[in-house]
Parts: structure tokens; sequence; C-alpha cells
């Protein structure tokens, strides 16, 4: 489970928590800036480096947790060499943030209520005062926010790899993290033991899996928390149930049912990356195939078959899972750009026209 994900839970549960978040590194640091981790009492999600920056971050959290008197937000900045005995080098700065009940309720109705044609933001003013809290922000370009904020808020809409930012103003500072864009949607159909290993390699990256199969029993008892699992009477019903633009993995354990569920997929048009588990020979009499039911050559070069880096060894379910896991986050990050491009443009035609 991620961050965001873990906050989420505790916020509608109404349970205390802290948010560690790296604001600022400099030279080597364990983690980018944006990196978070949410604290509890008794437990700890996500990292923000590891050693024993995250040991100490852990420990004042949990120490901000109890104090009746202490801060609700304060940041800490830290040289890994000298005070942490770390061998990175660099330094970090780190803020802590203490939810209560009450402070969270915001964000959990604004997670509860997200517009999903808008975008998402995380707005947290660093110094501390009675009308200073942090914000999740369903962004529209005119919520009530400092002109710099929006302006960084515009420039992170118009970035990929860049996703959060501290910015200043006088004696004023924000730290401005995107929160909608980093998933994309997995298709996994198979539950054998390769789309296992895939699930599993999956379960700490930013894909909501929607993993699909007739067998019931071949399902796992617990799944990660990013995977919903899909049981059907006919695995090609179950495409009615995964959204538009998504990545497709088909790996089920049946030749003739991966090329049913290939060619709804040629046929449905809205995916961004299609992946089949297979030989060349495979592949091959595939193609031949697909070329008779009326799928052109062009839409076959987006069929990626054999899966896997092709100089990588190896045909355990680990290593498949391995192999494919580069591929997809590959597939990932081209569909975050697709997705940006458009998601832009849509977002001004909708400022501009006042909706």
């Amino acid at each position: 489970m991620n961050w965001l994900q873990e906050m989420t839970d505790l916020t509608r549960n109404g349970k205390p928590f802290a948010l560690v978040t790296v604001l600022e590194t400099t030279g080597s640091a364990p983690r980018e800036v944006g990196s978070r981790m949410v604290v509890t009492q008794e437990t700890s999600t996500d990292t923000i480096g590891g050693g024993n920056l995250e040991f100490h971050a852990i420990e004042r959290a949990r120490e901000l947790l109890t104090s009746s008197e202490g801060p609700e937000r304060f940041d800490e900045f830290f040289g890994l060499g000298i005070t942490m005995n770390q061998c990175c080098g660099g330094a970090v700065r780190l803020l802590y943030e203490v939810f209560d009940e009450y402070a969270s309720r915001p964000i959990r109705e604004a997670l509860d209520h997200t517009d999903h044609s808008a975008f998402l933001f995380m707005v947290s003013p660093l110094k501390l005062s009675a009308n200073s809290r942090t914000q999740v922000v369903n962004w529209r370009g005119n919520t009530p926010l400092p002109g710099v904020v929006k302006a960084t808020i515009d420039d992170l809409i118009q970035q990929n790899e860049v996703t959060s930012k501290l910015v200043k103003q006088d004696s004023e500072e924000w730290f401005v993290s995107r929160l909608d864009e980093n998933i994309v949607p997995l298709a996994l159909f198979g539950a054998g033991h390769v789309g296992k290993a895939v699930v599993h390699a999956l379960e700490y990256l930013p894909f909501q899996i929607f993993w699909v199969d007739e067998r019931e029993n071949m399902f796992p008892t617990t799944v990660p928390a990013n995977t919903q699992t899909i049981v059907v009477d006919n695995t090609l019903e179950g495409l009615e149930q995964i959204p538009a633009n998504a990545l497709y993995l088909i790996m089920t354990h049946n030749h003739g049912l991966d090329y049913q569920l290939c060619l709804k997929i040629f046929q449905r048009e809205n995916f961004a990356w299609l992946g089949l588990i297979g030989s060349k020979t495979k592949r091959f009499r595939f193609e031949k195939r697909f070329l008779q039911d009326g799928i052109g050559k062009g839409r076959l070069k987006h069929l990626v078959c054999p899966i896997g880096l092709p100089n990588l060894p190896g045909k355990s379910p680990a290593v498949i899972a391995a192999s494919v896991t580069v591929q997809l986050l590959e597939a990932r990050q081209m569909t975050l750009l697709a997705r940006q491009s458009q998601h832009f443009s849509e977002f001004h035609s909708k400022i501009a026209s006042g909706i």
C-alpha cells in the first residue's frame, strides 16, 4: 500500500496519523522530493528512504502524535552523512504534518468527492497558523489560493516528471504536490503462476490492476491494495469492466481465449498497450488469424509478443514478472505523456468556455 491509499483509509476511519514529506534534497539523497510516508502509533506506510533518517522520522512523528501541546506541522533539516551517519552524504529537509479527526476531515471530503475531470493537488503551507491548513484541491483554476501557488499548479500540470515543488514568496512557503496523474489502469487476464507473480511485482507501483479470471479458486486469499479481482462466467465479459485507455496483459490458461481477448481489444481500440504472453511462433500464428479477422497490419504493430525484455534469460514466473514490470513502467510513462497532452488541452478548453 502506498502513502496516499493509507492516508485515504485513515481519514475515512477518523484515525490520527502523521504525514512525513521530503521537502528538499541537496546532493545524494535516498528518495526524491515529494516522497512521503504515513505514520501511526502502530504502523508506517511507504518510505522516505529507509536507514537512520527514516527511523528518526518515524520516532519524531510518533512523538508528535502523542503530544497534546506540540505543533501540528513543522520541518526539520538533516545532513545525512554528519547527522544520520548515512553514506548518501547529501542533505534532506522533512515536513511533519499531524492529522487528527478534525484536521483530516477536509482531506477526506476532497478525496471522497474527487472530480475526475479536474486535476488533484495537495497544498501544504509550512507556516503554522489558525488558517493555514493542508488542502486537497480539485483544481479547475478558480480555487482561492495564493497566486504563486496557482502558478506552480499550472506549471506542474504541464510537466510529467516533476510532480511536487516547494515554492516560496517573502516569508511564506508552500509545498505543492500533484496526486492524480500517477495511477494507470492495467487489465491482467489470467490468475495462473505468472499472473500471480506479476501482481506481486506491481504491488507498490502506480497501477490500478483489474485482475480477471473465470476460476475464482485461482485467486489468492488476499491481494494487494492496488488490485481488484474480477470473477466472471465468461472471461470475455471482463472486458466490459475495464476503463478506457488501459494497459492490457493477456496470460490465460487457454490460447484460444488469449486470441479472442486480443481480437476484442483490437476491435475496441481504446487501449494504451497490449501485451501477450507467448513465443514468436504464437505471435506469427495469431497475426495470420488477426489479418483474416480484419485487423490491419498497422494495428498489429501495437501487439507486444513475446512480452518481457528480449535479452533477459529465464522463464520462471518471477523472472518473467520482473521483465514485464520494466515494460509496463515504460508503457505507463508513454500513457501519462499522452494523457497529459489530451487532458491539458481539454482542461483549458473548459476554463476558456467558463465550465
